[in-house]
C-alpha cells in the first residue's frame, strides 16, 4: 500500500507543498508498516522530515530520510495521519517548506484469522534498545533502574542519521544535536525542545571533516562547534539558519584523539588531544596548556567531573578490560591519580551524572551481559552499579533531553538506530 503525499515546489527562499485531495480512511489488515512515497520537491533538498499524528494527537517528528519515501510503523488498532516537510540550503541559508496538509487517515488492523501479510509491506524491526523489564539478580550487587529509565516516544531515525555530537547550540538551554545523512555531505542541526524537534537547519557540506566537537570554547554560555579533518580542528559558531561564523583553527597532528573539557573550571572549555604517533596528550586552546607528557598504548580517553569540584577531570584506560585510571585536577595545573576497577569491561562509554549527586559517573555498554550500566563515582571510589537498558550499544553520548537540567543518555545502535533514555532521579 502507498500513499502518495503532495509535491513541493521552489518559491524563492521557501519550499510550498501544495494541498492533497480529498482524505478518507485508508485501512491496512495484519500490517505493522506502511509504505509511504511522495513526490520530489524542487530545488537542493538536503531532507526530508516526516512527522506522524498518533490516534489524533500532536504531529511529532519521527523520521528524517534524504530519499522521498519512509516506513512508518503502527500498531493495531492505531490511526496515523503524515504530514512532510522539506528542507534544503542555499548560498548559506536554510531554505524550508511549508508543511504539508495530512495525509489520508491510516488504520492499522488486526490480522483476521489465516491471513497473512503481504510482503510487499514489510515489517518493522524490534527496536535495538529496549528500557529493563526485569531487576538483575540480587546476586550480581548490582540495581536495577527500570522505573528511571525511559525512551522517548517517536525518537528515531528512518533511515539512521548519525548523531556526531550534542549540545546547547542556540542557548535556549534546550539540547540541540548536529546529525548526517550518510555523509559530511549532508549535515543537519536539529534544535530541539523537550527532547522534540523544533526547527532544523542544514548547514554546509563539511567534506573533509572526519568528526565533530560541541563545547564552549569562549565562555559565552552558548557551546560552539569543532569540525576536525586531517590536520586541523576548526572553530565555528553556528545560528539557527545554518550560518557557520568561523572563531579560530588549530593545527593537529593526523589522527589525533580531540575530547572537549574544562581543565580548570573557568566555564571555557579547551581541546586536550592524543597524538597516536608520539603518544603525547596535550591541552589546546588554553593559555597555558598543559602537557600530559607520553602515554603508550591509549584504549580510552573521557573527561568529567568526578569529585563535583566544578573541573574537568579525565578518564584514562590503557587497555581494554575493568581497569582505568581517574586524573582529578587540582586547578594549577597538577593532577593525582587514583586508579578505578570496575565489575565489568565496557566497551561504548560516556561520562554523566545518572545519580544526580554533582559528581560525574560513567555510563557503559557491557557486551558480556548485553547491558548499558552505571557505575557511581565519587573521585577515584566506585559507589554502586546500575543496570540502565538492554543493547547493543555501539556509542553513547551525554545530553539533558528533556529540558530539567540533569543530565540524560543518547544512544546509538549498530544499525544506526537511535535512542534518548530519560534519566529520572
Amino acid at each position: 500500500w502507498r500513499r502518495a503525499l503532495p509535491r513541493a515546489l521552489a518559491c524563492g527562499a521557501v519550499l510550498a507543498l501544495s494541498a492533497p485531495a480529498a482524505t478518507h480512511t485508508q485501512g491496512l489488515v495484519g500490517q505493522d508498516t506502511a509504505e509511504l512515497r511522495w513526490a520530489p520537491s524542487s530545488g537542493g533538498v538536503s531532507a526530508y522530515v516526516v512527522f506522524v499524528s498518533r490516534d489524533g494527537g500532536p504531529y511529532r517528528s519521527e523520521q528524517y530520510t534524504p530519499l522521498p519515501r519512509a516506513r512508518v510503523a503502527g500498531s493495531p488498532g492505531e490511526t496515523i495521519r503524515v504530514r512532510v516537510r522539506a528542507y534544503g540550503v542555499e548560498d548559506g541559508r536554510t531554505l524550508t517548506s511549508e508543511a504539508s496538509a495530512p495525509s489520508d487517515p491510516i488504520r492499522f488492523a488486526a490480522a483476521r484469522t489465516g491471513s497473512a501479510p503481504p510482503a510487499s509491506l514489510p515489517a518493522k524491526a524490534a527496536p535495538s534498545l529496549q528500557p529493563l523489564a526485569q531487576p538483575t539478580s540480587a546476586a550480581e550487587g548490582v540495581t536495577s533502574a527500570a522505573q528511571d529509565v525511559q525512551q522517548i516516544p517517536g525518537f528515531q531515525f528512518l533511515p539512521p542519521l548519525r548523531v556526531e555530537t550534542s549540545g546547547d547550540l542556540d542557548g535556549d538551554g534546550d539540547l540541540d544535536l548536529l546529525v548526517t545523512l550518510g555523509s559530511w555531505r549532508h549535515p543537519l542541526a536539529l534544535f530541539l525542545e523537550d527532547g522534540s524537534l523544533e526547527h532544523v537547519a542544514a548547514l554546509p557540506a563539511q567534506n573533509g571533516t572526519t568528526s565533530a566537537l560541541a563545547a564552549d570554547f569562549d565562555g559565552d554560555g552558548t557551546e560552539e562547534l569543532a569540525f576536525q579533518s586531517t590536520h586541523e580542528v576548526a572553530l565555528f559558531r553556528l545560528d539557527r539558519n545554518g550560518r557557520l561564523s568561523p572563531l579560530r583553527r588549530v593545527p593537529v597532528a593526523t589522527g589525533a584523539r580531540l575530547l572537549a573539557a574544562d581543565l580548570d573550571g573557568d566555564g571555557t572549555a579547551t581541546l586536550v588531544t592524543y597524538e597516536p604517533k608520539s603518544g603525547r596528550l596535550v591541552e589546546l586552546l588554553a593559555a597555558k596548556g598543559a602537557d600530559f607528557g607520553s602515554i603508550r598504548p591509549l584504549h580510552a580517553l573521557l573527561a568529567g567531573d568526578f569529585d563535583g569540584d566544578g573541573r574537568d577531570d579525565l578518564w584514562v584506560q590503557a587497555r581494554p578490560g575493568p581497569e582505568a585510571e581517574i586524573w582529578l585536577m587540582d586547578g594549577a595545573g597538577g593532577f593525582r591519580v587514583s586508579t578505578v576497577k570496575l565489575s565489568r569491561a565496557p566497551t561504548a562509554a560516556a561520562t554523566a551524572d545518572v545519580d544526580g549527586d554533582g559528581r560525574d559517573d560513567l555510563a557503559a555498554y557491557d557486551p558480556t551481559s548485553d547491558e548499558l550500566r552505571a557505575w557511581m563515582l565519587d573521585g577515584g571510589r566506585v559507589l554502586s552499579e546500575r543496570t540502565l537498558a538492554r543493547g547493543p550499544v555501539e556509542s553513547v553520548q551525554r545530553g539533558d533531553m528533556d529540558g530539567d537540567g540533569l543530565d540524560d543518555l543518547l544512544l546509538r545502535a549498530p544499525d544506526g538506530t537511535a535512542s534518548a533514555l530519560i534519566l529520572n532521579r
